[in-house]
Order: structure tokens, then sequence, then C-alpha cells
């Protein structure tokens, strides 16, 4: 399980004092990002590599509300890896493990040059299942 620390911005807040719902995407992008770099940083550079991974789905569970004050971390894990696809299992949780948001993801193999996905090469799935 990989664990990544947010700082809540002030203008990530609504009206009510709450995140907004649309914010807990880009806290969860930034984790996945983070949590790729560690798993596929020397195989795939997004500005570079003709093969890359982009999101395809997303879904999320709003379970509790969170404020500017609270300490976040999104724990992401790997779900399952397809032949053209890795799925994603991520939560914000606080510091004290209390579940804010829970999230699935899906990421499709794009080949640039093609507009099309390919087969996840090997190399890339032996990276990413020792992260399992």
């Amino acid at each position: 399980m990989h664990k990544f620390p947010i700082q809540i911005r002030f203008n990530d807040v609504d009206m009510l004092g709450h995140v907004n719902n649309v914010i807990y995407g880009h806290y969860f992008d930034l984790a996945r990002h983070d949590f790729m770099m560690k798993t596929l940083g020397g195989v795939i550079d997004l500005r570079h590599s003709r093969r890359i991974l982009i999101m395809v789905h997303t879904e999320y569970d709003f379970v509790r509300p969170s404020f500017l004050t609270d300490l976040l971390y999104v724990e992401t894990a790997l779900h399952r890896i397809g032949k053209k696809s890795v799925h994603f299992t991520q939560q914000i949780v606080d510091n004290k493990g209390i579940i804010r948001v829970k999230s699935l993801s899906v990421m499709s193999t794009y080949d640039k040059e093609t507009g099309s996905s390919f087969e996840i090469t090997p190399e890339w799935e032996q990276m990413l299942r020792k992260t399992c």
C-alpha cells in the first residue's frame, strides 16, 4: 500500500467549510502519479515516452466530509493488472485512519503514435507486480 500525504489548500474548501468533492479527484491523481513514478518512473516518461498509461475510468464514494484542518493521506493499491489496463483502489483517510473517500480507477495503455492501446509489456507487469 502506497501512502501519500495531502496538503489541503484554502481554495480546496467550499462555503460550508468542506473540501469540495471535485478536489478529491486531484488528490487521487497526485497520489496515483507518485505511485506510478515510484513503480514505473524509469520506464514511462510522460513527456518523452511513446507508450504511456492514460485514465479511462474513475468512480468515487464520498463517505465523510473533510475540513481545512484535517490531516489527510491517500492510500493507493493495485487492484488488478489486465492485458491492457491497470486497476487501482484508493482511499483518502485522516491521521486516525477514518475513511473520507473511496475510489476505483482504471488506466489503459496508450500509444501516442498509433492512438490505440497495446498489451502491457512484461517489463511493466513485473515492475507493477512488485507493488501488489
